[in-house]
């Protein structure tokens, strides 16, 4: 309902819409079918005719998306394929009209960033293939669902996919997808499961040749080495992945790479260091119009002018990342922006602003089930109420923080976090909070 309007128009419209309904309902299913053919018949023909059929998923030049004037209503078409097959689609050509948008629609989607849009017309797209084309569509719409914050999805959809293509005995393909459940299963908080998936698909892309993606896959291992404090190791590894991005000249790879080296750069007080690796991404980022990665890299720098108390270009580059990352739809890295921002907020003396940051944070990292960046935020939201005396809420939102805590492979972040909650109650004058633990042992539910 519209609340703007009179209670009479909007009362007109609610028993239209029942009557437009009642109508259609009224007619027969082979009338409806043919209604339906007429609307993809004629929609198709002020969109420019019907797009060419193209090999499947992953042959040929089947992964070349060329626009065509009926991407914008791909969705609307392939409904109207699909109803006008009868009950079953099952007429001939117009099942192979609703596969087509299906593709269309889901391609379309992704372009625009409208990952929840791509994920559903892959699944439907995928129920028109079978074998390793139906892997590969699912595939994508793990993927997308994996992009949005969707975890559990992804986790479940890559599931399937890599029982399709382990029955197929596609190894190169399950490498593939082992190599992005490494990273969902990152994402989730469950790092030593994911070291060990990784390391499945860097052994199978080494034992096929596949140097190119072997290098992908030593990159994000690169990035668990130096989260569990594996400084040298992660350092050597990186640099090889970034000299093999350098070989073959791929430039969006080679700035994912030098943005996963600032960071560990930075972590090993090499400032300024951090700072040219950043910049040199962000550049490279920039020159390809990749701009999901250039809000990666802006976050990254903020981290970089924070770490060297340059709060004004910090909180300048965070923002221009926050508004990167919704414009691209990037969920998982906007609530950690938010997050980054809340410190910020909180460092250079403003509370009110800090803990409104805070509380988005937490809801979209809780939302997209990034545990670790999640728990982080709680704490720091934490540590914000016991500055400003509210010690019962701290206590509670301490309690949820640690229980996330408990449940990540991450004893260094339990140590750290435990120890400044500590701290935050000493300078607060109250007693450590209680249950929580001891700072030198991270707990299990």
């Amino acid at each position: 309902m519209r609340p703007e309007l009179p209670a009479a128009e909007q009362a007109y419209l609610f028993r239209h819409a029942l009557l437009r309904q009642a109508a259609w309902e009224l007619q027969l299913p082979a009338d409806r079918s043919r209604l339906h053919a007429l609307a993809l018949a004629v929609l198709e023909s002020l969109f420019g005719g019907r797009p060419p059929h193209r090999d499947p998923l992953g042959v040929g030049s089947g992964g070349t998306f060329r626009p065509h004037p009926t991407d914008a209503i791909a969705e609307e078409l392939a409904d109207h394929a699909l109803k006008a097959g009868g009950a079953d689609g099952a007429q001939p050509d117009h099942r192979l009209a609703a596969k087509l948008y299906s593709r269309r629609a889901a391609e379309h989607a992704g372009r625009q960033f409208r990952f929840a849009a791509e994920q559903e017309a892959w699944m439907r797209y995928a129920g028109f293939v079978a074998g390793v084309e139906r892997g590969e569509a699912l595939g994508r719409a793990a993927q997308a669902a994996q992009i949005s914050g969707r975890n559990d999805i992804a986790e479940a959809l890559f599931a399937d996919v890599l029982r399709i293509f382990r029955e197929a005995g596609e190894r190169h393909r399950e490498a593939r997808v082992l190599a992005t459940l490494s990273v969902v299963l990152d994402n989730t908080g469950r790092r030593v499961e994911s070291e060990r998936v990784a390391g499945e698909a860097r052994e199978i892309f080494r034992e096929l040749g596949d140097r190119r993606l072997e290098a992908i896959v030593v990159g994000h291992l690169s990035g668990l080495y130096q989260a569990s404090g594996r400084l040298e190791e992660a350092e050597q590894v990186g640099l090889q992945a970034l000299a093999t991005h350098r070989e073959f000249r791929s430039r969006p790879l080679e700035g994912a790479m030098l943005a996963g080296l600032a960071s560990l750069y930075l972590a090993t007080g090499r400032a300024e260091q951090a700072r040219a690796a950043a910049e040199q991404a962000l550049a490279i980022h920039r020159d390809a119009g990749d701009r999901r990665s250039e809000g990666v890299t802006l976050g990254v720098l903020s981290r970089i002018c924070r770490a060297s108390a340059g709060y004004d270009e910090a909180e300048r580059f965070q923002r221009q990342a926050l508004v990167i990352h919704r414009s691209c739809g990037n969920r998982r890295f906007e609530g950690r922006s938010l997050g980054s921002l809340a410190v910020l907020c909180d460092e250079t003396g403003r509370p009110e602003q800090a803990g409104t940051l805070y509380r988005e944070a937490i809801s979209i990292l809780g939302e997209v089930g990034d545990r670790r960046a999640e728990a982080s935020a709680r704490c720091g939201y934490c540590r914000l109420l016991l500055a400003q005396g509210r010690t019962g809420e701290a206590r509670a939102c301490w309690r949820e923080a640690a229980a996330i805590l408990r449940r990540l492979d991450d004893g260094a972040l339990w140590i750290d976090q435990v120890t400044k909650m500590r701290e935050a109650c000493g300078r607060a004058g109250v007693e450590p909070f209680d249950g929580e633990g001891d700072p030198g042992t991270p707990g299990r539910t």
